[in-house]
């Protein structure tokens, strides 16, 4: 596996941190959609999505909580200081996480490989960033050759895994270039430990998701967190980039620990924002993805 230099993310909402724990390695799945063994879950969530031929709008219900606390101790991790979002552009299309957020994998694997997306650099070499929150004909291009390749729509409503998988690997394979997904889950959850060991190497995670939540906005006082937070029961991928862990005192004692993920959403535009891991996002698969010559 090649090592990157870590590099860019894009501005976020609030300060957080990270608190690691070792467990076992992670293993390398299958590049054909035969060999995932992948459950018919359809990945659709977004703004709005397509059930049964019903335009819905995003299913999402408000969550929020206010955490005092007399002390936190922060600890995070990323692939770099910005990453690129994209949003859909053509609305006729619907349902469109999936071929989404493998468009953002590609939009930041282009700073690499710039055939990923035709036309168009994601990565501004003057500043050392990503252009941040863009969509334009290139993007929108790569998006929808994507979302041909995985079969959106086709059949179901959404996208299973498997055709994204295999709509994935067609893209990149298409460019003279090869791709792995590791996993960093461990039992249900993200192993902390082997996330940080890809974000070191500059890898993103790919988060296939039943069930997840978007915090929308998070405020650090210094004496509480304020989060805003939506839970979505429709299943969702999105891109996680890096996280950070906060470690909750009061009266000396650690009374609470948050791992918030910061993710390209593919949902409310696109953003940039933090996934809270707990309860509230069951975690199907959570792949480290490389692409490479």
């Amino acid at each position: 596996m090649k090592q990157r230099a870590k590099i860019g993310t894009f501005v976020l909402l609030a300060a957080l941190s990270v608190f690691s724990v070792v467990f076992p390695m992670s293993y390398t799945v299958s590049a054909s959609a035969a060999e995932t063994g992948a459950d018919e879950i359809y990945y659709m969530d977004e703004s709005y999505y397509v059930n049964d031929g019903n335009i819905m709008p995003m299913a999402m219900v408000d969550d929020d909580e206010t955490i005092a606390y007399d002390s936190k101790v922060v600890t995070e991790n990323e692939t770099g200081s910005s990453f690129p979002c994209f949003e859909n552009g053509n609305f006729s299309l619907r349902n469109t996480c999936a071929p989404l957020a493998g468009t953002v994998l590609l939009g930041y694997y282009d700073r690499w490989y710039e055939s990923l997306i035709p036309g168009y650099n994601t990565f501004n070499t003057f500043i050392n960033r990503y252009y941040g929150f863009s969509s334009n004909e290139y993007i929108q291009s790569a998006f929808e050759r994507l979302y041909t390749l995985t079969k959106t729509n086709v059949g179901h409503d959404g996208t299973t895994e498997a055709e994204f998988v295999d709509g994935l690997n067609e893209y990149v394979e298409a460019e003279g270039l090869e791709i792995s997904y590791n996993s960093v889950l461990q039992s249900g959850t993200i192993n902390l430990s082997l996330m940080d060991t890809y974000l070191d190497r500059g890898q993103p995670v790919l988060l296939l998701c039943k069930t997840y939540n978007i915090i929308s906005a998070l405020v650090d006082t210094g004496e509480q967190v304020i989060i805003h937070k939506q839970n979505s029961n429709v299943a969702h991928m999105m891109v996680a980039y890096g996280y950070e862990h906060y470690s909750y005192y009061r009266n000396g004692v650690n009374f609470r620990t948050d791992t918030y993920l910061k993710v390209a959403s593919g949902v409310f535009g696109g953003e940039l924002c933090y996934s809270m891991l707990n309860a509230d996002m069951e975690l199907v698969k959570a792949w480290a993805i490389d692409i490479y010559e």
